[in-house]
């Protein structure tokens, strides 16, 4: 039988010449990439927040902090987000999402200044010293003495 480009079974690696174009070569540097920011997201997880459910979190950040990384590759390697015809390209909106999501997914891990904020404001409710408690008790102090 003749060789075609359609007479490649399960298993041929013909198309192994091609690098960048392989599936298998894709996929590989994918794992990678993925498995990198995994080990990156876990060296910055401290062991007091490591409850039940943060591995899927992690599993969810390193996804998405692996595809920002490919989309910022692919923007670097074009010249920008804007194409030489003056065109935003097609893939911004997608950087923008999974920027968003991974910056979601730090929020719940607890990475960042957001976190960091909402972990204070929350330690003043639970004491009740936070600045809220704080107007509440001056308000009522001013109603017992002006009813």
């Amino acid at each position: 039988m003749p060789k075609t480009s359609t007479s490649f079974g399960p298993g041929n690696t013909a198309s192994m010449k091609h690098g960048g174009r392989s599936q298998r070569e894709r996929e590989r540097v994918r794992r990678g990439l993925v498995d990198e920011m995994r080990r990156l997201i876990e060296a910055e997880l401290r062991d007091d927040r490591k409850v039940s459910g943060t591995g899927l979190l992690v599993d969810l950040a390193a996804v998405a902090a692996a595809d920002v990384r490919q989309l910022h590759d692919y923007v670097h390697a074009q010249g920008g987000l804007i194409s030489p015809r003056g065109q935003l390209r097609k893939c911004a909106e997608m950087m923008r999402s999974r920027e968003r999501d991974l910056l979601g997914y730090f929020d719940r891990l607890g990475f960042g200044p957001r976190a960091a904020a909402q972990l204070v404001a929350s330690l003043g409710v639970v004491s009740g010293n936070g600045l809220a408690a704080q107007l509440a008790a001056r308000r009522l102090e001013l109603e017992v003495v002006h009813p």
